[in-house]
């Protein structure tokens, strides 16, 4: 049992080690999002299947679940990180600017490229922008977007 535990638990140090990448547009070293939720499906998994097996089989278990808990978290890790490089490339030279905290990604439109001041109607030089984004935003469709927004006097 314990030689099945510190296996899956290597594994996961592999997995949040081989996320750890450097930032291209920051610089940073950061890990990426697949390593990390990888590593943490693979635990979690590994101690769902220990906890629903047969007291013979735990071993198996936990190494059954630890695969399918680190393929499920480092594919989705990796949706988030390829999400991210595609809102980058697609709004380079727009002015907008994405910014990543955790889990969230967030857009940061400035005024004085989306409306004019004192009116409610778009730019029309914001629209290319806009349209970029709809399609990204359908391109990744199984997260959900805010839009939050300030308005002048």
């Amino acid at each position: 049992m314990m030689k099945w535990r510190n296996l899956a638990l290597a594994t996961a140090g592999l997995a949040v080690l081989a996320g750890c990448t450097s930032n291209p547009y920051t610089g940073e070293r950061e890990a990426g999002k697949a390593g990390i939720y990888g590593g943490i499906g693979a635990v979690t998994g590994a101690v769902i299947g220990a906890a629903t097996s047969s007291k013979k089989d735990r071993g198996k278990g936990a190494l059954i679940g630890a695969a399918v808990g680190g393929a499920a978290g480092g594919g989705y890790g990796y949706y988030v990180d390829t999400q991210e490089a595609k809102l980058r490339q697609t709004l380079q030279g727009t002015g907008v600017q994405v910014q990543r905290n955790g889990d969230d990604l967030k857009l940061i439109m400035p005024g004085n490229i989306t409306f004019a001041s004192n009116s409610a109607d778009i730019s029309s030089s914001f629209y290319p922008t806009l349209n970029s984004l709809v399609t990204v935003f359908k391109e990744f469709d199984k997260n959900g977007v805010d839009i939050v927004g300030h308005t002048d006097s």
